[in-house]
């Protein structure tokens, strides 16, 4: 009887470590590509940040601290910052990270031919050069106060680097490729060579489920550890449930350059419209803010204090859609379904309002990769509206309002040289009073000239099984590193 005792417990106790071996993610969206310089993509993000390091990185509450460099930049002229790198650091292909590394990884993601979705994050960076092996110098074309956050974003690849790393990726971080069954999974495993405390994880699956309802019954059914955009009103049945407010905001993106919405007072309607706090409570269930008639939540730099939500008006807004000839006509709005909480249903709600308003609303909800062409390439005819979350991790205006409102954008929903002018400005402004005044005159303009429509930020809201520690981010990055398994 003992020795049948002592055989089960040695089987339980193995069998504890064997399960906490693999951890399971669903993801509403399939990553477009792995190349972690070429998509702005959040599904690639949530992928590619386990694989990928960068220079600086963020403490979970979003303090800037050294990643791959070893300290914090030093700032030797206006134009240049130094960066020390730690040593012995190796990609998952044997090769060293060093300071050819960093110089490939900057001259690559900002050359026009590259064509990056991410120059938004980048616009002042122009030029890396190697110092030393463990030293590197990075370029502006001007003075730019920001240039520490932007490198918390540009992922480093290896000096060796090929198109072949979109579909194979190869970074320095926690966690190697493994495999990608498109259209179902991708499978990493631990870095065993990592150059810093690791997970109890052994490896990773990211599973793609578009339907809130199926992650989590897959959650319930323990065949899910985490899931992304947990439905508010299905957080008592998640095992654990974690929230934090979002890096990402609801908002509406006009194109401000065609058809009836160049006209302000269409702008103006699709904002009075719109009853926000019923979103709040009745999409979000409590779980968002409002906007404060801009894409910058209250602690981002450059938020401007002064403006106020757009008020619930619906006789205003049919008022100034009779008014501007439009009353009764179609509006295009384009979605996405999965990527983020409540996406498609927040895009029906906003629909129904225009609709009360007087439009005929053509609502498409569209698949991920057709989202992203609609919202950042100029080469597809942009729509009317484009609801979404645009994402802002380096918590700093440049980068929302060069994405959306500077010509050198894809997704600039207007061309307007002098809007684009008084953000190089602010970018460039070292004098940080001189700076704020700057954004918020930039805000104040683009809120009365209605150039989006401002809707909330909710919380990210995660479902955990019990055996997953997890706590979540402040920058909403997913990293498994931090992680743990019971």
């Amino acid at each position: 009887m003992k020795s049948i005792l002592a055989s089960v417990l040695a089987l339980l106790l193995f069998a504890v470590p064997a399960r906490a071996q693999t951890v399971t993610i669903a993801l509403g969206a399939e990553p477009v590509g792995l190349d972690p310089q070429l998509h702005q993509d959040g599904a690639e993000r949530n992928v590619g940040r386990n694989i990928f390091e960068t220079l600086l990185a963020r403490e979970p509450d979003g303090t800037l601290v050294p990643g791959l460099a070893a300290a914090l930049p030093e700032q030797i002229d206006p134009l240049t910052w130094r960066f020390r790198l730690r040593p012995n650091i190796r990609f998952h292909n044997g090769e060293a990270f060093n300071a050819q590394a960093v110089a490939t990884s900057v001259k690559r993601i900002v050359a026009p031919a590259f064509a990056s979705r991410q120059r938004p994050f980048l616009t002042t960076i122009v030029d890396a050069r190697v110092v030393d092996d463990l030293t590197v110098d990075i370029i502006t074309n001007g003075p730019d106060p920001s240039l520490p956050t932007r490198m918390y974003w540009l992922t480093i690849v290896p000096a060796s680097v090929t198109p072949e790393i979109n579909a194979r990726p190869i970074g320095t971080g926690p966690f190697r490729f493994v495999s990608w069954n498109r259209g179902q999974s991708i499978v990493l495993e631990r870095n065993a060579d990592y150059w810093r405390d690791n997970t109890n994880i052994r490896e990773l699956r990211f599973r793609f489920v578009p339907e809130a309802g199926t992650r989590l019954a897959g959650l319930r059914a323990g065949d899910f550890d985490l899931i992304l955009n947990l439905q508010p009103e299905d957080a008592p049945r998640a095992p654990q449930m974690v929230s934090i407010p979002s890096v990402e905001v609801s908002q509406v993106s006009i194109n401000a350059d065609l058809g009836m919405t160049q006209d302000i007072r269409v702008r103006q309607a699709l904002n009075y419209a719109i009853d926000k706090q019923a979103i709040i409570d009745q999409v979000f269930g409590g779980f968002a803010t409002l906007l404060q008639g801009q894409m910058l939540a209250d602690n981002w730099l450059g938020h401007n204090p002064d403006l106020r939500p757009w008020p619930y008006d619906p006789a205003r807004a049919r008022a100034l859609l009779r008014e501007a000839g439009v009353a009764g006509r179609s509006i295009d709005l384009v979605a996405s379904n999965g990527r983020w909480l409540k996406d498609r249903e927040l895009a029906e709600v906003v629909a129904s309002f225009w609709e009360a308003a007087g439009l005929r609303v053509n609502l498409r909800v569209v698949p991920w990769p057709e989202y992203l062409d609609n919202m950042q390439n100029r080469r597809v005819a942009r729509p009317a509206a484009i609801i979404g979350n645009p994402s802002n991790q380096l918590f700093d205006a440049d980068r929302s309002l060069t994405a959306f409102f500077h010509t050198v954008s894809g997704q600039a929903g207007i061309a307007d040289a002098a809007l684009s002018a008084a953000i190089e400005r602010a970018r460039h402004e070292v004098d940080a009073p001189a700076r704020l005044a700057l954004y918020h005159a930039i805000t104040r303009d683009v809120n009365e000239r209605a150039l989006q429509v401002w809707l909330v930020r909710n919380n990210d809201i995660y479902g955990l099984s019990r055996r997953l520690v997890w706590q979540p981010r402040a920058d909403g990055l997913i990293l498994a590193r931090e992680m743990r398994v019971r």
